[in-house]
Parts: C-alpha cells; structure tokens; sequence
C-alpha cells in the first residue's frame, strides 16, 4: 500500500471513532432485521439509520457491501485495497448524514496531504 493509502486508514480510523464517540457506532456485526450475526459471504444493503440489512443478491449501489467488508471494516481491518474503498463509501455517506450535509475539515487535510 502506499503513503496515500496509510492516511486513507488513518482517516477511516478516526471516522469510525468519530461515529462512536457522538453516539452514532455502526453496528457492523450483526444483520439489523433478524440481529443474526453478518456472514462473509451474503451481500447487505446497508441502512444509515438500522444497519446492515441482508439482500438476495448484490443489489447495486453505494451503500450495498458484502459481508466481508463489513466485517472488516468493524474490526478496522484495512489491508484489503477493496475493503479501504468500501469503507469510504460507507463512512462518507453515514457522516453526511449524521451532519446535515456539513463538511468534516479532516477531508479537506486529508485532501491537502495527498498533494
């Protein structure tokens, strides 16, 4: 991975921590209509308000994600190039929605870094 990539994790860290820390933690272990514990290998459709909700197949869209990404991304397990993406989905669109469309300034560093 590369320099770029490390403060990729490093911002997907904060923002999961972020989340839980105002009371917002994602539930990224269990499906929220049965509560079954998330397999691997099912796809969910993720709900900002619920959380993972399990779907007969990839149903498209960003907030779709398999198993295994959600898993990975509760245990901030970033290695997987698929799973960092993944996890930028899924924060962005969760932050955006728990701050009414404002804008973190850890992007704009984050942005900055990158250059």
């Amino acid at each position: 991975m590369t320099d770029r990539d490390e403060v990729e994790k490093g911002l997907r860290r904060f923002e999961l921590e972020l989340l839980r820390e105002i009371g917002y933690e994602l539930n990224l272990s269990h499906e929220a209509v049965t509560h079954a514990p998330l397999t691997a290998a099912q796809c969910y459709e993720f709900h900002v308000e619920q959380g993972p909700v399990a779907v007969e197949h990839e149903v498209g869209g960003d907030m779709c994600f398999s198993g295994r990404e959600l898993l990975a991304i509760g245990q901030q397990d970033f290695a997987d190039k698929e799973t960092l993406l993944a996890a930028k989905r899924l924060l962005r669109t969760t932050l955006d929605f728990h701050l009414g469309g404002k804008n973190l300034q850890t992007r704009r560093i984050a942005g900055a870094m990158k250059h």
